[in-house]
């Protein structure tokens, strides 16, 4: 199967190198329906609502957009998501004063907010010790990701040795 962007190039779909360029035509979405994909050029207007929503409804308080910070993310030699963070205000919380978010790439790049799809997420981090910036809110992502990789893989393994450890059934 190919991936939808894959897909979307062979027929001919142009993309922009970054969402945030001033090249013509940026403004207008362009949307290409191919099975249950469909993108759209991104719009930061309805990417920050959809954060904001996102922190709203996992916090219950209300949420004022404040700044987009860059932060350089590096794990293994190699920059990572995001490269940008949304920091948001909030009112009414009782602890935090202050969320930093971003979306998955699909979300980030092509204002893909469907969460029926698998690579839709929001990640939010309220300003609470550890995370006192969005550089250590990323960094505190990475190390979440990272320990559940591990996980997985140590799982895995398990799972593996357990399957084929045993010896297969004799065949008649």
């Amino acid at each position: 199967m190919l991936r939808p962007a894959l897909h979307l190039r062979q027929h001919g779909v142009r993309f922009p190198t970054s969402p945030h360029s001033n090249q013509p035509g940026n403004s207008v979405a362009i949307i290409k329906k191919f099975g249950k994909y469909s993108f759209t050029l991104k719009n930061k207007k309805d990417y920050l609502e959809w954060l904001k929503v996102k922190i709203e409804g996992r916090h219950n308080c209300d949420v004022t957009y404040r700044e987009t910070v860059s932060v350089q993310a590096v794990l293994n030699g190699k920059t990572v998501w995001p490269r940008e963070v949304e920091v948001f205000d909030l009112v009414g919380h009782s602890t935090a004063k202050r969320a930093y978010a971003w979306g998955s790439p699909a979300a980030y790049e092509w204002s893909h907010f469907d969460e029926s799809d698998e690579f839709i997420r929001a990640f939010v981090f309220l300003e609470l010790p550890p995370v006192d910036s969005a550089q250590k809110a990323v960094q505190m992502q990475i190390e979440e990701m990272v320990k559940d990789l591990r996980q997985a893989k140590k799982d895995f393994k398990q799972y593996m040795d357990d399957k084929f450890s045993k010896p297969f059934p004799p065949t008649n």
